[in-house]
């Protein structure tokens, strides 16, 4: 017989004959930390209660309980709640713990239940914490039990915890809502008005409820009462907003601008007070109002954006000068050539119905560029080179007075920084990438001589090369063309002397609308006020023969090979990494560090992050080279990949720094895309507590929260 077994008899034997602390001596000696103590611990606090030792019983139970609660043996455990609720029915801890246990076992009205019990215990000895904490477990049985959390409301109000009752009070107002009960939904509102005026969730679902039952002045006296508490952006958008649905323009305009004076950068301010004055007619001043936005818009690679509030402008009635050319901006920096065309078609007939020869210079200029083959672009070019003011003009419209800039602070920098990724291509070979970035430079600024000086170097470097000159390669490219389509000999046929100049083809003519068909904005426009846009060239067809001629170019060059310029970009790419290990230093981290940015620009993001990774071996460049390693891979949408490097760089980042906190939003952003939902929202809340305003963390936040409920 085993020890544990002849402990066992003897207890036993103890227990039957009477001598109770005897066998509980015997039954303690079982105690050794393992499963079985369970069992025991019970048979030992049955003995103690035999003795009247009701308190030794209950520490017992109780401990038994516990143990029994976190292996997950509930039912178990909910039996031992059970008596020992039978030994001390006022336990109103005991009565929640079997709340706890009924709720894990899926017997939701038993929980709800013994948490109302529990409730009263607490309600009877004034204890509101514990009150507050049953209410709590309520209301996260039933979500939309408003009585219950009406009454959790109202305790921790007297408790002083006012955000968290008014976030109550709020939530039991959109149940009450929800359900059809007005009258009540404002009551609740008002409670919660009364603890905190200038709550913006408040103050809003207020507004929102009177203005869907008309009482347009509640809103607004609401609102003005509220102004005087704390003059908030969020109440001053609200009242622009109640009196623009009142019809009341000059008030709503008056709210609106009162924001704007307050917070000049406020997005939906500019927006909405955009729409009034379009509305109004004044377009200059709305593109006013707009083109921060489409700045911002453009900076964060969001055209449709831009397009859009250009759109709005556009499409109310005459087209807008100013508008026009932002939008062909938009398409010149973007590389849509031919929705650039068409914006330049656009400008062209205005400048021209205008009288604005250097413009209009200009425009046929650019269009010349894009269109080479458009005989009727060619004529008007040479008929304004033939007007000796017209010359005179655009000579004066590219060369600044004396003493005045022509370029803003913005055009400046933005030659600026081209012309120092210009020196870093060349210095890096490479030289085509340098002379498109000054091709698409010169379009934007023509005439800037430091474009053009650096495009003429950049000529003279490709001839001493010995590079394919372009234009010779297009002519060949179409010579190419035409023997595959069959179209036309082999060379071109001699030009006749004298040409007699015949009238261009009148062609198709499309309306305004169709330059913004892919931004939804044309039926959003066509109920607007204002006259009709002009007719312009319709350019599809030529578009689409174009597109066709260059499939067949590229198909020819398939078969017949071109020289280097054709090589595959892989092979480009290795030979010129070849190049750069035979010419650079191992030690030089900065030049990696850039040629990780060159690459990481093109595309090729690969490459980038192993220039990356030899970068960050200099203290000095390690923070930047992380981050940009992990926003490589998360452009792969390889997150997995991206979060330990966003990690690495947050852990070198100074504390409170700039750096620090654009990291933190990253890795918010980079959790979002994972997914975990619960860790970005945490990430995006830090970022707003140092910063409300930083990027869109408080939208991202507000987001999330609807998301998860």
């Amino acid at each position: 017989m085993t020890s544990r077994a002849r402990i066992t008899e003897a207890a036993e034997d103890c227990a039957r004959s009477g001598r109770l602390r005897e066998a509980i001596a015997e039954y303690r000696k079982l105690l050794d930390g393992s499963a079985a103590d369970v069992p025991v611990g019970n048979i030992v606090g049955d003995l103690h209660l035999r003795l009247g030792q009701r308190d030794k019983a209950l520490k017992i139970f109780l401990t038994n309980m516990a143990v029994l609660d976190r292996r997950g043996a509930f039912a178990q455990a909910l039996a031992l709640a059970k008596k020992i609720h039978k030994l001390d029915p006022g336990n109103g801890e005991i009565l929640a713990r079997m709340g706890d246990l009924y709720g894990r076992l899926g017997f939701t009205a038993e929980a709800r239940a013994q948490y109302l019990d529990a409730a009263g215990v607490f309600e009877d000895r004034g204890d509101v914490p514990g009150r507050i904490s049953m209410y709590e477990k309520l209301a996260g049985l039933d979500r939309v039990d408003f009585d219950t959390r009406l009454k959790l409301a109202r305790l921790l109000a007297a408790e002083n915890r006012t955000e968290q009752a008014v976030a109550e009070f709020n939530a039991v107002a959109e149940i009450q809502l929800a359900r059809g009960d007005a009258e009540g939904a404002e009551k609740t509102l008002r409670e919660a008005l009364a603890l905190e005026e200038s709550d913006v969730r408040t103050v809003s679902g207020l507004v929102r409820l009177y203005g869907g039952k008309g009482r347009r002045a509640d809103a607004i006296a609401v609102l003005e009462t509220s102004l005087v508490a704390s003059p908030r952006p969020e109440f001053l958008l609200l009242l622009g907003d109640v009196w623009a649905e009142a019809g009341d323009v000059p008030k709503a305009r008056e709210s609106y601008e009162r924001l704007l004076a307050q917070d000049p950068e406020h997005s939906e301010a500019r927006f909405k007070l955009g729409r009034i004055e379009i509305k109004a007619g004044r377009p200059d001043r709305a593109f006013a109002l707009f083109e921060p936005l489409v700045s911002i818009a453009i900076q964060k690679g969001r055209d449709e954006r831009a397009i859009g509030l250009l759109g709005l402008i556009l499409m109310s009635g005459t087209p807008h000068l100013p508008s026009l050319e932002k939008l062909a901006h938009i398409y010149r920096l973007s590389g849509q050539r031919a929705n650039l065309e068409i914006a330049d078609r656009v400008l062209l007939r205005e400048f021209r119905k205008k009288g604005l020869n250097a413009e209009r210079a200009a425009v046929l200029a650019e269009l010349a560029e894009l269109c080479r083959r458009d005989r009727a672009v060619a004529d008007d070019r040479r008929g304004v080179r033939a007007d000796p003011a017209s010359v005179a003009s655009a000579a004066a419209a590219v060369k600044p007075p004396a003493g005045a800039s022509a370029l803003g602070e913005a055009d400046r920098d933005l030659i600026k920084t081209n012309l120092a990724k210009v020196d870093l291509y060349v210095g890096q070979g490479l030289i085509r990438n340098a002379r498109r970035l000054l091709e698409d430079s010169r379009l934007l600024y023509p005439g800037e001589p430091r474009i053009e000086s650096r495009l003429a170097a950049i000529r003279d470097r490709e001839k001493a090369a010995g590079e394919v000159d372009i234009s010779a390669m297009i002519k060949r490219i179409l010579s190419l063309e035409s023997t595959l389509a069959g179209e036309l000999p082999e060379e071109p046929p001699p030009a006749p002397a004298a040409p007699a100049r015949k009238p261009a083809k009148p062609s198709k003519t499309v309306r305004l609308e169709e330059i913004f068909g892919g931004t939804d904005l044309t039926s959003a426009a066509t109920g607007a006020e204002g006259g009709k846009a002009g007719d312009y060239p319709d350019l599809s067809d030529k578009i689409r023969e174009e597109r066709e001629a260059m499939e067949r170019a590229i198909a020819g060059q398939l078969k017949v090979k071109t020289g280097a310029l054709e090589k595959g970009l892989s092979e480009i790419v290795a030979d010129f990494r070849k190049r750069v290990e035979q010419r650079i230093a191992h030690e030089s981290r900065d030049v990696r560090y850039n040629l990780g940015l060159a690459f990481m620009e093109q595309g090729l993001l690969d490459e980038a992050v192993e220039e990356f990774k030899l970068a960050a071996q200099d203290e000095a460049l390690a923070l930047d080279s992380f981050s940009l390693i992990s926003q490589c891979f998360r452009r792969k949408k390889n997150y997995a990949e991206s979060l330990p490097w966003v990690e690495k760089a947050l852990a070198l980042a100074p504390e409170g720094s700039l750096s620090q906190l654009a990291l933190i939003y990253d890795l918010a952003a980079l959790r979002e895309d994972m997914n975990q939902t619960a860790a970005a929202l945490e990430l995006y809340r830090k970022v707003r507590e140092r910063a409300p305003r930083y990027r869109d963390a408080a939208l991202r936040i507000r987001i999330l929260e609807k998301a998860s409920g």
